[in-house]
């Protein structure tokens, strides 16, 4: 397993590195901004590596390869998802570093407001993964990138809406979870729904076919 964790580490940095400079550069800007499109698409997009991490690894046919090595499917499956806890584990970071940064800078800095922050974004964070790797590890990539389009299409207008309402973060209809239980309810559901969809996809991984 740790053979597999760090393949795929290795793969992210020498091929999707760029995602991880998008969430420097946006969390920086961030900074001076109080748009939360600056602070959502990063997360989506670095929620979205495993899914190019396994474009990838079809290309060159590592699910065949793989099968030479005592790696079961339900290992090869469970790396993706580790892998996409940490990367939004660290994108989540570098963005509420610089919502920190940002009420710093404004002389508001708000415990609450942070907090509310780093759950909004890890519940956000957890949905696209959760609904894009179940149908790519039955489809493949290729079949299943329309789902992953309809999936990105729907999150950035969803991200982009509340850039839209809220304008200032601060403002950020933070009314709509200010309340902690409430919060702390979107980010089980948001944990629930990326269990259930690691349980699903090696359930349809196992009984896939490979070619």
């Amino acid at each position: 397993m740790k053979g597999l964790l760090l393949k795929d580490i290795y793969m992210a940095v020498k091929y999707c590195r760029v995602y991880f400079l998008i969430a420097v550069v946006f969390a920086v800007a961030f900074v001076w901004s109080d748009n939360f499109f600056l602070a959502g698409y990063p997360v989506f997009l670095v929620g979205a590596l495993s899914v190019n991490l396994l474009s990838y690894d079809e290309k060159c046919k590592w699910s065949l390869y793989a099968g030479t090595f005592p790696y079961t499917r339900t290992q090869l499956v469970s790396v993706k998802y580790i892998v996409t806890l940490l990367a939004l584990g660290l994108s989540v970071l570098l963005m509420g570093l610089g919502f920190a940064a940002h009420m710093l800078v404004a002389d508001d800095f708000q415990l609450s407001e942070l907090l509310t922050f780093f759950g909004l974004l890890l519940s956000m964070g957890l949905a696209s993964p959760s609904l894009m790797l179940p149908v790519i590890f039955r489809f493949g990539v290729e079949k299943g990138r329309i789902a992953c389009y309809g999936v990105l299409v729907f999150f950035c207008a969803a991200v982009g809406a509340i850039g839209a309402f809220g304008k200032d973060v601060g403002a950020l209809d933070i009314s709509v979870v200010q309340s902690a239980e409430i919060l702390l309810a979107a980010v089980l559901i948001g944990a629930i729904l990326f269990a259930g969809s690691w349980l699903l996809s090696i359930r349809i991984y196992a009984k896939r076919e490979l070619s």
